[in-house]
């Protein structure tokens, strides 16, 4: 089953119980230019990544990498340079 499309990339696909979390951007940007953090339930109906919660990257001048969750608490790491600077941060 696809879970993510309409996207022209995707990648660090991460599962946390029922969630997904994934990096997704489009050509002609690459990864370190602008991503976006998306969320989905793996019980969705919808594989469309524009229907998935956006955590990070709206701006479409932002590079996310490495999402994590953590695995006591589930809360959602990731780095992100939205300040100018790569940071780490949490949903």
């Amino acid at each position: 089953k696809v879970l993510a499309t309409g996207n022209d990339f995707y990648s660090n696909p991460r599962v946390n119980g029922n969630q997904l979390a994934y990096i997704t951007w489009n050509h002609p940007n690459m990864p370190w230019d602008s991503t976006e953090l998306r969320v989905l339930t793996l019980d969705s109906t919808s594989n469309k990544s524009s229907d998935h919660e956006l955590i990070a990257g709206s701006d479409g001048d932002t590079s996310i990498i490495q999402p994590l969750f953590h695995p006591e608490t589930g809360d959602l790491f990731y780095i992100s340079d939205e300040s100018g600077y790569y940071n780490i941060y949490r949903k």
